[in-house]
């Protein structure tokens, strides 16, 4: 039995929290002018966490599209969503209407986060925007298990060869990927450029 399974160690929260508690005012994101530190990611994905359970109540375990194009914001509301003890799902809002529809029946979210301008996609879903919820510094987080094994995001495929498929990723996977990897360089200031569409993985 994989000990990290159970006291959480081996999830994305707990692992951020820890990079924070090292590096808060080293640079986390630069999104074109704009350069965010490890505090203050914290600081907005906090808030975002607890937004979403103010106005949604437990999300543990449940389903959030995040949508919008590739940004702080996006990378706030995936951590928020995940702190939140819920599950993002990715998502284009420029792909077509039926296909979006059976996603959304697949994954039945319970909120959206949408930034940029993305519209919501159900009038039931309640849909945030990340950019509001930034200067929520102080925000308590809701109290959540999250363990290795609890979900970290859900991603749908092209559909090109039927219907697309959807599968749940893991923290511990995500974990895994990342913890002492070989072909990660070691030094502060290593840049990772964000160049794939937010909904391919």
């Amino acid at each position: 039995f994989d000990e990290a399974e159970a006291d959480g160690t081996a999830s994305i929260p707990v692992r951020f929290e820890s990079i924070v508690a090292d590096h808060a005012d080293l640079v986390a994101v630069i999104d074109r002018d704009e350069s965010i530190s490890y505090r203050q990611l914290d600081e907005w994905s906090a808030s975002i966490a607890a937004e979403l359970a103010a106005r949604c109540g437990s999300i543990q375990d449940r389903g959030v599209v995040v949508a919008g194009p590739r940004s702080a914001a996006t990378i706030a509301s995936m951590l928020g969503v995940v702190r939140a003890g819920g599950w993002f799902v990715p998502m284009d809002p420029d792909i077509p209407g039926d296909q979006r529809t059976r996603q959304l029946e697949s994954c039945r979210p319970v909120a959206m986060l949408a930034s940029d301008g993305v519209a919501g996609i159900e009038e039931e879903i309640v849909t945030l925007d990340p950019h509001v919820l930034r200067d929520g510094s102080g925000a308590a987080l809701p109290e959540t298990r999250i363990t290795g094994g609890s979900a970290f995001y859900a991603m749908f495929t092209s559909g090109t060869t039927g219907e697309p498929r959807g599968a749940s990723i893991p923290n511990r996977a995500v974990h895994r990927l990342i913890d002492d990897a070989w072909f990660l360089p070691e030094e502060n200031g290593f840049r990772m450029l964000h160049a794939a569409p937010l909904a391919f993985d």
